[in-house]
Order: structure tokens, then C-alpha cells, then sequence
């Protein structure tokens, strides 16, 4: 059957960038019968990675639907959120910066553009979606492999374009003005995080309920699969710090996002930066560590991974503490092996024997 163009893989185990393990719970509460619900998982490329959804269905066909109708929305963010594509939205703003006049802007691109002005606010900067010149200069330098850092003049004349107290906002007339010369806006830490809440957003106006999105590694959950009483996940370690019990996490209806440099570096005289660029240096962010956060909005889980990837781990870990309906674990990658800081209530979504 041809299904909607999109490749459908009937599978067992479908490893993500968080792996997923559908193996039976031991003694579940629940022991509905699965039924004649079929697991479908489909995929698609969108904004520079993988996009994958997961389903259980009675109905494939209205499955296929619903994914087809959800990678056509993420299609359509992509042409808004884009930095690479030079007549996006975003593009078209970040163009008008120093112009001194408001750009009426797409509900889509408002509702973001609010939401990581409150998460820049929360973390003193840390997460800053104006750090565009600053990310786009160190994408750059990994992309050449170079061997040597921006000088601090380089940065000294980017950072007059970057800063969140530059945006402002016009919510009568639904536009935006960014008010220093030279801005751009990089939605890169927030924006596949939006993208799964509106996929969900889509599977729910088909009615499905049993489904996990991954967004790249922006993991979104809804109910559990049939006989089972949650997702089953496990976080990423560092492969340098040896063998070690992977931490394994149950989730519903959650979403949850690792961040960090345990993939994506480059080491330059000795020093290991992360492709996270920290706005307040300029520079990739030196202090090892992953940081995952779980919590009930896919965009907020995203942004808040991002700006705990940049603070000192206590500090990140003591904002989460502050906020409700959010939990963090930080993983510090160092010589002596690996340590491990968790928000109060993180333990709560931990695996524990017999369960």
C-alpha cells in the first residue's frame, strides 16, 4: 500500500536519538488487550534532521493521513523558522533589523518569538534566539574545522547585533521590530521543539492518542502503547566515561529534550567547545555537560535544554527547582568521571526495579 509517500516501517524496536524500548513493563497496571492496533512508525526529513512518529492505530489509513497532514505543517514552520532559506519569514525579519519599523509577523512566528523572550528572561540571556551572528560564525568554524578561535574583535562587532532586550513586540498589530542593525534571529534551540507540539497538535485532530513524536530529538509523548502504562526511554550517556547503567525513564503525555556537546564539538588547542554557543563569550560552551529536561511543553523543554547547556549546572538546576511542571537531570562529563545533578522531582520519571 501506498501510504501518503511517506515510509512506514512496521517495527519491533525503533532506536531514536533518545532509544526507545517498547519491551514489556513488569507486572503493568494496566492489561488492556492491544486489540487489532497496528504500531506504525513513519519518517521524514525536516529541518536538518529526522523526523519520526510513532502511532498505534486500528485505523492505518487515517494514520497515514494524520502523519501526512502533520510533516506538512512542520513544512510549512520550516519555511517560516528557516535561517538557511533566504526568503523565510525569519530571514525576512532579521533583514529589517535597525530598520526602526514593526514587521507584522505570522501568529506562528509571534507566539515563538514571545515564548523565547520569556525563556531569555528566566535565564538571564543564556537562551537568546538573537545570538544568530554569534552561532552563525560558529557554525562556520566547525564546518571549516579550523584551528584557531574568533578573534575578540570578531566578537566584540557581532555582539552589537545579539541581545533579547533588542526585540520588540506589537501585539495589537501582531508584528515584531528588531531594533539593533544587523540582528538574526536563530530559532536552532527552540524551533523542532514547536514543530512537535503543533505534529501533536495534528494527531490529536485525527484522534490519536497512542503516539510518540521525535523531533529530532525533541521527544513528545501521548498515551502509552496498548497494555502498557508509559514510554519507556533511555538517556544518552558519554561513551568516554566507560561502561555504566544507561537511566532509564518512564513518560505519558511529557515531553522531553537532551541538549549538550555529547555528539557535536570540536576541539581547538586541547579545549573541547560545544556547537552551543554561549551568547554572553561568543564562543562554544567548554563546561561538558547534557542537559535533559522533561516537563508538559515540547517548546519550553527545548529552549530550557538549550539555556541549561550554557549555565553553570547549579544554577541551571536551581532555576528548574523554581518552576512548576518542569524537572532537569545534568550529566558533567570530567576526568574523574561522570556526575549527575537532578532538579527535586526528576526521580519521579526514573525506572526503578520491580516497576
Amino acid at each position: 500500500m501506498q501510504c501518503c509517500q511517506i515510509r512506514i516501517r512496521r517495527t519491533l524496536c525503533l532506536f531514536f536519538v533518545l532509544f526507545i524500548f517498547l519491551a514489556a513493563i513488569p507486572n503493568p497496571v494496566s492489561t488492556e488487550a492491544t486489540g487489532n492496533e497496528s504500531r506504525l512508525v513513519f519518517e521524514s526529513p525536516h529541518m536538518g534532521t529526522l523526523f519520526r512518529i510513532t502511532v498505534y492505530s486500528h485505523d492505518s489509513e487515517r494514520a497515514c493521513e494524520a502523519a501526512d497532514s502533520a510533516f506538512q505543517r512542520v513544512e510549512v514552520l520550516n519555511s517560516i523558522f528557516s535561517d538557511y532559506l533566504p526568503d523565510s519569514e525569519v530571514q525576512l525579519l532579521s533583514n529589517a533589523s535597525g530598520s526602526g519599523q514593526y514587521i507584522p509577523v505570522s501568529k506562528e512566528l509571534y507566539d515563538i518569538l514571545r515564548i523565547a523572550q520569556e525563556v531569555s528572561q528566566l535565564t538571564g540571556g543564556a537562551f537568546d534566539v538573537t545570538a544568530g551572528p554569534l552561532t552563525h560564525a560558529w557554525r562556520d568554524l566547525i564546518r571549516q574545522s579550523r584551528s584557531d578561535l574568533p578573534g575578540q574583535d570578531e566578537i566584540s562587532v557581532l555582539s552589537k547585533s545579539v541581545g533579547y532586550e533588542h526585540i520588540s513586540f506589537h501585539e495589537t498589530e501582531r508584528a515584531i521590530r528588531l531594533n539593533a542593525p544587523d540582528m538574526q534571529i536563530d530559532l536552532g534551540g527552540i524551533g523542532k521543539g514547536y514543530a512537535a507540539s503543533e505534529i501533536w497538535n495534528v494527531l490529536q485532530h485525527f484522534g490519536l492518542k497512542k503516539v510518540l513524536i521525535d523531533a529530532g530529538g525533541d521527544i513528545l509523548t501521548g498515551d502509552p502503547p496498548p497494555g502498557r502504562n508509559h514510554w519507556i526511554l533511555v538517556l544518552p550517556e558519554n561513551p568516554e566515561n566507560g561502561k555504566q547503567t544507561p537511566k532509564s525513564i518512564k513518560l505519558s503525555n511529557k515531553a522531553i529534550t537532551t541538549s549538550g556537546d555529547l555528539y557535536q564539538f570540536i576541539e581547538i588547542e586541547g579545549v573541547r567547545y560545544s556547537h552551543i554557543v554561549d551568547p554572553e563569550t561568543g564562543l562554544g560552551v567548554t563546561h561538558q555537560n547534557s542537559a535533559t529536561v522533561i516537563g508538559n511543553d515540547a517548546t519550553l523543554t527545548d529552549a530550557l535544554a538549550t539555556a541549561l547547556a550554557v549555565l553553570p549546572p547549579e544554577d541551571g538546576i536551581a532555576m528548574i527547582n523554581q518552576l512548576d511542571g518542569y524537572e532537569a537531570r545534568i550529566h558533567v562529563f570530567s576526568e574523574e568521571g561522570p556526575v549527575f545533578l537532578h532538579s527535586d522531582g526528576f526521580e519521579k520519571f526514573a525506572i526503578l526495579p520491580g516497576d
